[in-house]
């Protein structure tokens, strides 16, 4: 047996061809590095506006970003960060109307944050003006978390620059919060959001 050794072993050694070959097979089927994008909102550019419809009118109001990013995957769809909202900025032009929003159905003293924590993003089609997705996650508000999905209509501008528009619906009678409504006047059981972002896509590894 010892004899045949030394034929075989040039039969067995790998030409450089063949070396590179089977480097250039084994690179190819590895999972390339999956890039992911954070959308980084600016506080100082973006508008939260609210909108409740009430008896004979409709109140509106604005809140304050405080600060946001969104981290997601494109081909995975999976999504984290965070977009933080001030509790007890919100105003809508009557200081009567404020007080009773704040202490009798935020509580934005005991909750000064409103927080909706993404988990999976869902790209849409493109459209004339941008692209549309859905933003799933939670949203802690009142001391609990409560399921949500944020529909949008994002547009990319040059530089990173990025817009966003949306519009959704907070249930806050059915998420525990008080209802307002009076012998005299019948506020609606869900706030109107409208969210106008600003902000830059940054690639991350």
């Amino acid at each position: 047996m010892s004899a045949l050794k030394p034929a075989l072993m040039p039969a067995l050694k790998p030409s450089l061809p063949a070396l590179c070959a089977g480097l250039i097979l084994l690179l190819a089927w590895r999972p390339a590095a999956a890039a992911e994008q954070a959308l980084v909102l600016d506080a100082e550019t973006t508008t939260i506006s609210i909108r409740l419809k009430a008896t004979l009118h409709t109140v509106e109001g604005s809140f304050r970003l405080l600060d946001g990013e969104v981290v997601f995957d494109e081909k995975s769809g999976a999504a984290s960060g965070w977009i933080r909202v001030d509790s007890g900025s919100g105003v809508t032009g009557s200081g009567g109307r404020d007080r009773k929003m704040h202490e009798q159905v935020l509580e934005s003293g005991r909750f000064p944050q409103i927080v909706f924590t993404p988990t999976r993003l869902e790209l849409g089609a493109e459209v004339a003006d941008g692209r549309e997705l859905d933003l799933v996650g939670n949203m802690s508000i009142h001391g609990s978390e409560y399921p949500l999905t944020i529909p949008a209509r994002v547009r990319q501008g040059p530089g990173g620059g990025v817009t966003i528009h949306s519009r959704f619906l907070v249930p806050y009678v059915r998420w525990g919060m008080r209802d307002v409504s009076n012998f005299f006047t019948r506020v609606a059981p869900e706030v109107e959001v409208i969210i106008e972002g600003r902000g830059v896509l940054e690639e991350r590894r």
